[in-house]
């Protein structure tokens, strides 16, 4: 009973996080510019894998458990820097932003309080 149970709960998991990877890649492909597309990518990463994770946490297994902990830590910690990263040297590389109505906050922060609108 509790072995259905676990594996019915672990089959909805990997779908989850099946469609919440396809539903982020499909946000890379339609997004306009490099920015929308690493927001796509990132949240697609952590809230996809994720979900996975907790599937494979549910076998019982000590390994497996604490090797799914650690890719979750790992993966919390690094995403959000990478796509940081990704994000600035593209702005640094003057990509464009798409967006009709985007306000470059950077922009005006670097050049000092003085400069007055941009």
């Amino acid at each position: 009973m509790i072995q259905t149970v676990l594996l019915t709960t672990s089959a909805a998991l990997v779908f989850l996080g099946a469609l919440v990877m396809s539903i982020a890649v499909y946000g890379l492909i339609r997004m306009p510019d490099v920015y929308t597309q690493l927001h796509a990518a990132s949240k697609g990463a952590v809230l996809a894998v994720i979900p996975i994770l907790v599937a494979a946490m549910l076998s019982g297994d000590g390994a497996v458990i604490s090797r799914a902990i650690l890719v979750a830590v790992f993966l919390l910690f690094t995403t959000p820097i990478a796509s940081s990263a990704i994000g600035r040297a593209a702005y640094l590389v003057r990509q464009p932003m798409f967006s009709p109505d985007y306000i470059d906050e950077s922009r005006r922060l670097a050049a000092g309080p003085d400069s007055g609108p941009m």
